[in-house]
């Protein structure tokens, strides 16, 4: 399996530059989300074939091909002109490395960290700047991901029918050396003497948002009147079904969010952040009054409390290992990496919507599904970030990469006045 792995992920980084250099930019997206989606799988089956060394470097080749692009597109630093907003996120990049450096610095944690929380965008913002976003055909865009849903879907069946213990999951020989940690945590990847079915991915949890977001994206097709929507309508169901077998919540809570957003797209933004906002009030009142209590959940309001104790204003870098792995909450382990820089990445966030928000008041917006879709998403990460931490997680890398294609679409269509 890992020597087939290792074909695989040739072919993938083989079309990633096929499609870049023929400008074939619908296709050069297509790849890269089946990149991100079977990441973790491929590279794991590689590593348990190969060794992990040669691993490392075939990681290593996407940045490469990333730097290359970037070279290619830009000439070099001293004509690139960056993205005046974008400079936003950029500061936090060179803020995390500085203040890892000055802290408890470890190479590998910098490398990991960096990964996890800036490189998704920055490969995106690359992508962008290479104009590799320009005629992007969401519908085949969609149909690609109708596939991926279909394989996803499948593997999950095969795990519910056939997994039992947890040694019997694909990713439980990564963790070799910590089984009985593992064991002692059973009940992140079973419930009710269930498995929580993760599929291609490497927890239920990164199952479940993908999920939630590919259901949002066929809801956003059908709202938008795009050709096939009763296929979108069948695949939508099946994403939701793909959430049930994850058995996760925050996909569904997810879907829920996006379905009033769905409905209420003509009001104002602030009204629209309300929704988000709100559900997040709702469950910590819930949790606070014990009418809700289940232990997973009820940690996470344990961890907000320690948040308060461990912050520090200048932040702890992205190279230390409690912004890594300790906590449950984006939102946590963000502040406490880059500390009060965690505003700028989110004005870089608000002024997006306030763009987006503009562009909704005109009378070409109705048929947009990528910048409808993504505004959407955007509103709705607002309950996510509060409650799970997804950096580096697909759903992450996949978020990241939207949000830069309807960045440059709104940009394109508002100077065109189209």
């Amino acid at each position: 399996m890992g020597y087939l792995s290792l074909i695989v992920i040739l072919f993938i980084y083989y079309f990633i530059v096929l499609f870049y250099n023929r400008n074939e930019n619908t296709k050069l997206i297509i790849s890269l989300i089946i990149y991100y989606i079977f990441y973790d799988y491929l590279f794991l089956n590689i590593e348990q074939t190969i060794g992990a060394s040669v691993t490392t470097i075939l990681k290593l080749f996407y940045e490469f091909i990333i730097i290359l692009i970037y070279i290619k597109s830009t000439n070099g630093l001293k004509t690139n002109k960056y993205d005046t907003k974008f400079k936003l996120v950029l500061i936090c990049v060179c803020y995390g490395c500085i203040i890892s450096v000055f802290s408890v610095f470890s190479f590998s944690n910098l490398l990991k960290g960096f990964r996890l929380y800036f490189e998704p965008w920055i490969a995106s913002y690359i992508l962008y700047k290479s104009k590799k976003f320009a005629n992007i055909n969401m519908h085949t865009i969609s149909i690609a991901l109708c596939v991926i849903v279909s394989i996803l879907i499948c593997f999950s069946v095969y795990q519910m029918e056939t997994v039992s213990r947890l040694n019997q999951l694909w990713f439980f020989s990564k963790f070799s050396k910590i089984n009985s940690n593992l064991y002692n945590s059973s009940f992140l990847y079973f419930r009710e003497n269930q498995v929580r079915a993760p599929s291609f991915f490497d927890g239920p949890i990164a199952a479940s948002l993908f999920y939630s977001y590919v259901a949002c994206l066929f809801l956003t097709c059908i709202k938008c009147k795009m050709k096939n929507k009763m296929i979108f309508f069948v695949f939508m169901l099946f994403s939701l079904y793909g959430i049930y077998l994850s058995r996760t919540r925050i996909g569904f809570s997810v879907f829920l969010l996006f379905l009033i957003y769905i409905f209420i797209t003509k009001k104002n933004v602030l009204l629209q952040l309300l929704i988000p906002a709100c559900a997040v009030f709702i469950t910590f009142y819930s949790l606070i009054t014990g009418y809700y209590y289940e232990p997973s959940a009820y940690g996470r309001l344990i961890q907000y409390g320690k948040f308060f104790g461990d912050f520090r204003i200048q932040g702890l870098g992205i190279a230390d290992s409690d912004t890594l792995v300790k906590y449950d909450s984006f939102f946590i382990s963000f502040f406490l990496s880059i500390g009060f820089c965690t505003i700028l990445f989110y004005t870089f966030i608000a002024l997006y919507l306030k763009k987006s928000s503009t562009f909704f008041k005109k009378k070409y917006n109705q048929n947009n599904v990528l910048i409808y879709y993504n505004y959407g998403i955007t509103v709705v990460s607002v309950y996510i970030i509060a409650f799970q931490f997804y950096a580096g997680y697909a759903p992450y890398k996949f978020y990241a990469l939207i949000f830069m294609m309807a960045y440059y679409d709104l940009n394109t269509k508002l100077n065109e006045g189209k």
